[in-house]
C-alpha cells in the first residue's frame, strides 16, 4: 500500500509526515489487506498494531538494528520526528541489509 492510500491526518504535521508514517506502518503490519485507511492526528503504533508492546518494540529493534529506547505511546507523527532526530538521514539515506544474522539499517554514503 502506498502512502497515498492512506490518508493521514487533516493535520499540517501528519501530511508533511506521511511517507515515513507509511514506513513504520509497513513494518508492523505488512500485508496492506490489514493497514489502516484512516489515521487521526494523535494515532499511535497501538491504534494500528494491538498486538503488545513486547511485539512492536522486537519489530522495531528488528528494523533500526539496536535497542528502540523511544516511547512508542505518542503520535505517530512524534516518533518519527524522533526517529529522524536519533537516526540521522532516516530514511532517505538508510538502507536496510541482510548480512545473515538478520536485516539491519546502514546509512548510505
Amino acid at each position: 500500500m502506498k502512502a497515498s492510500h492512506v490518508q493521514v491526518s487533516l493535520d499540517e504535521k501528519g501530511r508533511a509526515r506521511a511517507r515515513e508514517i507509511q514506513l513504520i506502518i509497513n513494518l508492523l503490519v505488512p500485508d496492506p489487506g490489514f493497514q489502516p485507511y484512516y489515521l487521526a492526528d494523535e494515532a499511535t503504533v497501538f491504534d494500528i498494531y494491538n498486538q503488545g508492546r513486547r511485539i512492536i518494540q522486537s519489530r522495531l529493534e528488528g528494523y533500526f538494528g539496536k535497542a528502540f529506547k523511544m516511547e512508542i505511546q505518542q503520535p505517530l507523527w512524534s516518533l518519527v520526528d524522533g526517529i529522524k532526530e536519533s537516526y540521522p538521514g532516516w530514511p532517505d539515506k538508510w538502507d536496510c541489509v541482510d548480512r545473515g544474522q538478520g536485516p539491519e539499517l546502514i546509512k548510505m554514503e
